[in-house]
């Protein structure tokens, strides 16, 4: 078992010193390892190994293993991560807060984005960038593709300001707050070498469809369709575009956004499934924190995107 000495010490003032080697350190965390840090930091490995070395004899803590089985954090390197977050987020809501004071905006807007939403036509998510720039042109845009089961914790842990995602579970709207933009309408597909191809959809019955082999999404979400199927998933994918190639394998049935499948309808490629049965809306939303919504970047950036989508919440 790790012996921890987390609580058993106290450290002295932090100085420069320990914030850029726990730079060095968030660096290492977040690439995976010294040597895939190294474009991120300027750094030669043997330079990070060096700086990783002083900050755990300075913290007294061991902080990470590596060798053949790949880089990984100790129960304190965990803790130690964590915190390191903590204290970087609140240097740069220091610095942003500063800088508002003076009335100038910069800083870095992070933002999350669920996948495959540029095709959809109410989707002016390039408006209200544009826009955001032209208001704050010295804040430094970081778009992040994140999965919708994940987009909650990244805001609530501060990972990212603001996104654009599904609705927020109804035990999260407290902490959340978000505003609807568009509509997305979700229908069932199969490839066009799948046996549904050529089939009428009154010849393809809710018995048969519930007993075909279906592809989804590889995260655990109750989603509208979860009663549909008598069978676990027989295949997944982490993106839609994911889910999409195994549709047009033929060998698996799923449910896509119109937006992406619809080009593939168009090429004969892909059909609809009983569309007056296997189909339903999700709602795409700009979800926030109220803390970060003191930020003044945020504020500007919620402003451009509901002005881009006026009209577009039906």
């Amino acid at each position: 078992m790790e012996n921890s000495n987390f609580m058993k010490f106290s450290l002295p003032k932090i100085s420069d010193v320990e914030i850029s080697q726990l730079r060095v350190f968030k660096a290492v965390v977040t690439n995976g390892g010294f040597s895939a840090a190294q474009l991120e930091l300027g750094l030669s490995p043997s330079t990070i190994s060096g700086k990783m070395t002083e900050l755990e004899t300075r913290l007294g803590l061991s902080l990470c293993r590596r060798g053949r089985g790949g880089f990984f954090l100790t129960t304190d390197g965990q803790r130690i991560f964590e915190q390191t977050e903590g204290l970087f987020s609140a240097l740069e809501s220091f610095r942003i807060q500063a800088s508002e004071l003076r009335g100038h905006i910069t800083g870095v807007l992070r933002l999350g984005v669920v996948d495959q939403l540029s095709g959809h036509p109410n989707c002016h998510l390039d408006s209200a960038l544009a826009a955001f720039v032209r208001t704050a042109p010295d804040v430094h845009i970081k778009l992040t593709v994140i999965p919708p089961n994940q987009i909650v914790q990244a805001l609530l842990s501060g990972q990212i300001e603001a996104a654009i995602t599904i609705t927020p579970a109804a035990h999260h709207q407290a902490a959340i707050k978000s505003h609807m933009l568009f509509c997305e309408e979700i229908f069932l597909y199969c490839g066009d070498t799948h046996p549904f191809f050529e089939k009428s959809d009154q010849k393809i019955s809710l018995n048969k469809i519930a007993d075909t082999p279906y592809a989804q999404r590889d995260y655990d979400s109750t989603m509208p369709y979860d009663s549909v199927f008598l069978h676990p998933a027989s295949a997944s994918a982490a993106q839609m575009e994911g889910l999409l190639h195994l549709i047009l394998s033929g060998r698996y049935i799923g449910f896509l956004p119109s937006s992406l499948a619809d080009p593939w309808v168009a090429k004969n490629r892909v059909k609809r499934i009983r569309a007056d049965l296997m189909s339903f809306s999700a709602n795409i939303h700009l979800a926030y924190t109220e803390q970060a919504l003191s930020l003044r970047m945020v504020q500007l950036f919620r402003k451009s995107v509901v002005d881009a989508h006026k009209g577009t919440a039906k």
